[in-house]
C-alpha cells in the first residue's frame, strides 16, 4: 500500500476541490430578479378580484 503521504496529498487535494466547489457557488451566484413590479400587478388584481 502506498504510504501516508499520498493520503495526505489526496486529502489536500479533496479540500481545495471543496473549497473551489463553494467560492464558485457564492462568487458565481447570479442575483436574483426584482420582481417587484410582478408583484405589485398581482396584489393589485387580486384586490380588483376580491372588490366585485
Amino acid at each position: 500500500m502506498p504510504g501516508a503521504e499520498v493520503a495526505q496529498y489526496g486529502i489536500a487535494i479533496f479540500a481545495i476541490a471543496i473549497l473551489g466547489y463553494v467560492f464558485v457557488k457564492i462568487i458565481g451566484n447570479p442575483k436574483p430578479a426584482d420582481n417587484s413590479k410582478e408583484l405589485a400587478a398581482v396584489i393589485d388584481n387580486n384586490t380588483k378580484a376580491l372588490r366585485v
